[in-house]
C-alpha cells in the first residue's frame, strides 16, 4: 500500500473512531434524557429537553454521514480526482476546525494533517508514474 492510502486509512479509522465515541455519548445522553440531574442542566443551560434530543439525532446524522462519505472517497481515492479533493477540502476544513476548539486541536488536526498529507503524496506518485 503506498503512503498516500496509508494517511488517508490512518486518518478514516481515526475520524470512525471519533464518532463511534461520540454517537456513544450521544446514546448515553438520549438514555439519561429522563434523568432529573440531566433535566436540571438542561433547563439551567436555557434549553428543552425536546431540542436537545433533536440536535443529537441531527448531529448524529450529520457524523454518520461524513463517515460514510470519506470511506467512499477512501475507496475510490486512486480511481478519482475529486474524491481525493473531497479528502483535501475536509481535511483542510478539520484543521481549520481544530484552531477554533481546544478538544478539536488533540482530535481533528491529526485528521487533517494525515488527509492533507495524503492529498500530498498522491500527487507526488501521480508526478513520479508519469
Amino acid at each position: 500500500m503506498k503512503k498516500s492510502k496509508i494517511f488517508a486509512l490512518i486518518a478514516n479509522l481515526l475520524f470512525t473512531a471519533f464518532v463511534l465515541i461520540a454517537l456513544a455519548g450521544f446514546w448515553f445522553i438520549f438514555l439519561m434524557r429522563n434523568s432529573s440531574a440531566v433535566i436540571q442542566d438542561v433547563q439551567d443551560a436555557g434549553l428543552e429537553m425536546n431540542m436537545l434530543v433533536s440536535a443529537l439525532i441531527i448531529a448524529a446524522g450529520v457524523l454518520i454521514l461524513l463517515v460514510i462519505l470519506n470511506w467512499i472517497a477512501f475507496i475510490r481515492f486512486h480511481h478519482s480526482r475529486g474524491w481525493r479533493l473531497y479528502l483535501l477540502i475536509v481535511g483542510i476544513f478539520y484543521g481549520l476546525a481544530s484552531l477554533f476548539n481546544g478538544a478539536g486541536l488533540l482530535i481533528t488536526l491529526p485528521i487533517a494533517i494525515c488527509l492533507v498529507l495524503s492529498y500530498v503524496f498522491k500527487q507526488q506518485e501521480i508526478k513520479v508514474e508519469k
